[in-house]
């Protein structure tokens, strides 16, 4: 692939530490698979070029991340804090143990050294994000976290355990009833795995080949992950199969969403995760959860394309959500307009009284001096 960045070429910078990069007149680091699907839609890159990229990613992602793991001491792996049982999942900036104390919890610990941990941030986001999160949702939630704490100088956290869904005989039955009308073979695939109870926990990206509708169940993580991306078809499927509604779940992010950004939260790269959670009364709940809040923005005045232009938001909860951001500007317009009170109009109410005042005395004046006239 060759380097042009005048003609919106894709280029791939290998000097980067954390992560490749899309260049596109510019620097690009998120959302990569936006941005080089809208290159090749432009047509400034090749099917070709965007298939070597998609594998160039696939590959360099691990070996970034076993690179900056091979930085940390020799000994970090082994710091683990006292309940920290078995590492069940592992990604760029986190460790996730199993809890040794709660089987329902898990303990997420710090990837680097203490003073690089983004982890007090992530819980302060994820607090302010819970102090917002509307209470009528019906299909997403969000993980409970629990403080910040240090052991042996890392840090770590508590927080919900998400665990795979576990079909019931009635839904493996309709599996295999979609099986048997199924011919793509993205789709036997993930329909094979549900139908013996595979457990991967499922990250949604309904944005994933919007356009061509191909079905998407890619195998995600290092080693010791264990989740799936799953696009908009095979969400459709799964949803089918649990009885879960679509627009219910699209319902529910548009609203998360428009929450958020009246209150200057900005949901930046937050996943949103299928599986299930037991809580502390010992209930299943099933549906989608959201995690991953170390990229959270708060403040005022940010943008929302940062946040909207991930894989995880459909082509028509981004309009929804536009809509709503403009019918709310609007509002806030109108409302000021109506009940302002700048010096003008306070000026000009003041005046007209005293002219209804000066009007009402003259009228008085009149009528006392016709009365007096008469009298005569």
């Amino acid at each position: 692939m060759q380097t042009d960045t005048t003609d919106e070429k894709l280029t791939l910078d290998n000097e980067d530490t954390n992560i490749s990069l899309v260049k596109t007149l510019g620097t690009v680091k998120f959302p990569w698979k936006v941005k080089v699907k809208e290159l090749l839609e432009q047509g400034k890159i090749t099917q070709q070029e965007r298939d070597n990229y998609f594998a160039f990613r696939e590959s360099s992602i691990t070996s970034n991340i076993q690179g900056l793991s091979s930085k940390l001491p020799t000994t970090y792996d082994n710091i683990v804090c006292d309940a920290c049982g078995a590492v069940i999942n592992s990604g760029n900036n986190g460790t996730i143990y199993q809890s040794s104390i709660n089987p329902t919890k898990v303990i997420k610990g710090a990837k680097f050294m203490l003073e690089n941990s983004p982890f007090d941030f992530e819980v302060r986001a994820y607090k302010a994000i819970a102090s917002v999160f509307p209470s009528d949702l019906k299909v997403v939630s969000m993980v409970e976290t629990g403080e910040v704490f240090t052991e042996r100088g890392r840090k770590f956290f508590e927080m919900d355990k998400i665990s795979p869904v576990r079909f019931t005989e009635e839904q493996l039955t309709k599996i295999l009833e979609l099986k048997s009308s199924t011919s793509d073979n993205v789709m036997l695939t993930a329909l094979e795995d549900w139908s013996v109870n595979s457990a991967s926990l499922l990250i949604l990206v309904p944005a994933v080949e919007e356009d061509s509708q191909k079905p998407l169940y890619n195998e995600g993580g290092g080693a010791n992950s264990n989740w799936r991306e799953i696009n908009k078809p095979v969400i459709l499927a799964l949803f089918d199969i649990l009885g879960i509604s679509f627009s219910d779940y699209e319902n529910d992010i548009v609203s998360i969403l428009t929450k958020c950004f009246k209150n200057n939260v900005y949901l930046n790269d937050i996943e949103f995760i299928f599986g299930s959670r037991v809580d502390s009364s010992d209930n299943t709940k099933v549906g989608v959860f959201m995690i991953d809040f170390d990229k959270v923005a708060i403040g005022s005045n940010l943008s929302i394309t940062n946040t909207l232009s991930t894989d995880y938001y459909s082509s028509s909860v981004r309009s929804r959500i536009m809509e709503e951001m403009r019918k709310s500007k609007s509002s806030k317009s109108l409302s000021v307009s109506k009940g302002g009170k700048s010096k003008k109009p306070r000026k000009r109410r003041k005046s007209m009284k005293k002219n209804q005042k000066l009007s009402q005395k003259r009228q008085h004046t009149r009528k006392n001096k016709r009365r007096t006239m008469g009298n005569k």
